[in-house]
């Protein structure tokens, strides 16, 4: 057996080393993973965080081992028949709440320079909302604000939208103000794309600096043309948008490529993926994920989520075997945390210059304003009330990580199959991350 991440440390000295009864009938916890592998089988722990790797001969005398057994027991991936890793989840991520106090200065700051946009995506969730642009006075009480707030530490700067490069003049504004005080700070952007050209590339790294970007493609040429429904451009923006994603990547800037997806376009994603890997497989900083639309309409809904998945699992194929699948491993930590609307150390800043919590809510639920602060507790607090429990929760693997806000829309149509289907898709494309990246390491050391 072997340790291929090792236990929280944290969690690890609240649960010390489980203590069995001899002979006590065990069984595997409800809250562990298996995914078979090329030297035997993965197994992961969702509340522990711990990854060892069982051989084949380990596996299969499993139940009849009594030294293993033992072994996986004192680790908490056999417990007692009748255990409840429910209640077990729940007292644990009770004291590692108290053990992670909330954050005292705000260090993460998502920026809406505007909520108008160039597209007009037939399944935006901001369809109907306001449009509004930043004022020149409002961005230099943006970077005021986060200069104030921060205590000096590196501040993450997050450009949303709307499209941040319709008001490019507010990023500038901010960074050169920040600059000005001293205040160390990376960037990251939410955009289509479009809007780049070299000069813009070359400022974004060099004056934003900007480290990741995040691009939405629908399909192919024709799909990803009538879909964005871009107003007032000339030519084509799927070719525009592709050189752009060049300049970006030769400039060093990491890009994520976000795939959205319906039973529509699932076919044409395909094809897109062959077209990506080709053209932009070569960046080690280029990188593809596929998401599911949620508020598509009933027009372009999978009949099943069963369909849905194993359209997503064909995607996730192509891009493993580009190379440029999203290479995320396993989180380091137990958190206690979901997003930034739960997270006390990030705020957003609308163009108006009220501050939220929530980075899909541009018109509600506001928490204050630059001039103000954080004047509404109460709300902010809103986002750190988890959603209500259902039957399934009993007994589901992801219970001890899931902490979704319920206030969140994102589980508007609650835990549903497809829900939990997709997170056993994200966890298990997790694991294997993991243990590739600790197999190269280890390779490496030995060379």
């Amino acid at each position: 057996m072997q340790t291929i991440r090792k236990q929280d440390a944290k969690v690890a000295a609240l649960t010390g080393k489980q203590q069995t009864e001899e002979g006590l009938p065990l069984r595997i916890t409800e809250h562990s993973v298996t995914v078979p592998c090329e030297e035997g089988t993965l197994l992961f722990h969702c509340m522990t965080k711990e990854l060892l790797l069982l051989s084949g001969q380990e596996m299969n005398s499993l139940m009849t081992d009594a030294s293993l057994r033992e072994l996986l027991a004192e680790k908490w991936f056999l417990v007692p028949d009748g255990f409840s890793e429910k209640q077990f989840a729940d007292e644990v991520r009770s004291a590692m709440e108290v053990m992670n106090p909330p954050a005292k200065k705000l260090t993460v700051f998502t920026i809406y320079p505007t909520t108008d946009c160039n597209a007009r995506c037939f399944y935006c969730y901001e369809l109907g909302r306001r449009r509004l642009m930043m004022s020149e006075e409002t961005a230099h009480e943006a970077a005021s604000f986060i200069a104030g707030r921060s205590g000096g530490e590196q501040v993450t700067l997050r450009w949303f939208g709307g499209e941040p490069l319709f008001n490019r003049n507010v990023i500038d504004i901010i960074t050169g103000d920040l600059r000005k005080a001293g205040i160390p700070f990376l960037s990251k952007m939410i955009s289509n794309g479009l809007l780049f050209d070299r000069e813009t590339v070359l400022k974004a790294r060099s004056q934003w600096n900007l480290k990741d970007i995040q691009i939405t493609l629908d399909g192919t040429e024709e799909v990803y043309n009538r879909t964005k429904a871009y107003v007032g451009f000339e030519g084509s923006p799927y070719l525009q948008v592709m050189r752009n994603i060049e300049l970006l990547l030769e400039e060093g800037v990491n890009v994520d490529i976000r795939l959205n997806m319906d039973r529509k376009n699932a076919g044409d994603l395909i094809a897109l993926v062959d077209e990506l890997g080709s053209g932009f497989g070569r960046y080690p900083g280029f990188h593809v994920y596929c998401a599911l639309l949620r508020n598509w309409g009933a027009r372009n809904a999978f009949s099943s989520y069963e369909e849905a998945i194993t359209r997503f699992g064909e995607i996730q194929e192509k891009l493993v075997l580009h190379g440029i699948e999203r290479k995320y491993g396993l989180s380091q930590a137990y958190s206690t945390v979901n997003c930034i609307a739960d997270n006390d150390s990030a705020v957003t800043i609308l163009p108006d210059g009220h501050l939220g919590k929530c980075e899909h809510e541009s018109d509600t639920g506001f928490i204050g304003s630059l001039r103000e602060g954080i004047v509404n507790k109460e709300a902010a607090d809103a986002y750190k009330l988890r959603r209500d429990e259902i039957p399934a929760c009993e007994h589901c693997r992801h219970y001890p990580g899931c902490i979704t806000p319920k206030i969140c829309a994102d589980i508007s149509e609650g835990c549903t199959e497809l829900r939990r289907s997709m997170a056993d898709f994200a966890l298990k494309s997790k694991i294997i991350n993991t243990y590739k990246a600790y197999r190269s390491k280890t390779e490496e050391e030995k060379n």
